[in-house]
């Protein structure tokens, strides 16, 4: 499988990259500088030279060409780095790793964004068990893992 990471030289990117090409996976770091995606991917791969990583730099539309494209981006930022890339996206799978959340003392907030893409305003969830909150989703948009929880170590 090819997989291209937007955002992919930060830490998340950069977490989610070693483990799926550990997997067997190809990857594609994208950056807006594809030096820095290169150097990042250089870097990996020393860093576990036991395994066997097939992961390379460039920019964010070399990462977009991929068949599967992960959105590794801070939440803040992945509109303006995907609106330029929306003809290479379409009809592919995009998964988005941004949670738009904000920490408040002990609290996590969930940020709502404007249309365009700007804070609009925070508030504190309703938490609701998954079942429910899936269940009323339109079966023509299901996507396999809305319904995933965290398990608990066995």
């Amino acid at each position: 499988m090819h997989v291209g990471i937007l955002g992919g030289t930060g830490p998340a990117g950069r977490g989610v990259a070693v483990r799926l090409a550990e997997s067997g996976a190809k990857i594609v770091l994208g950056s807006r500088d594809a030096e820095r995606a290169i150097g990042i991917a250089k870097e990996l791969r020393a860093q576990w030279p036991e395994l066997t990583l097939d992961i390379a730099g460039a920019d964010n539309a070399g990462a977009a060409s991929a068949d599967v494209v992960i959105v590794a981006t801070p939440w803040d930022s992945a509109i303006a780095t995907l609106k330029p890339l929306r003809e290479l996206l379409a009809g592919k799978v995009v998964v988005s790793m941004a949670n738009a959340l904000i920490k408040e003392g002990r609290e996590m907030l969930i940020v709502r964004l404007t249309p365009t893409g700007r804070v609009g305003r925070w508030y504190r969830p309703r938490w609701r068990p998954a079942g429910e909150t899936v269940g009323g989703a339109d079966p023509d948009r299901w996507t396999p893992g809305q319904e995933a929880q965290p398990q608990r170590p066995a």
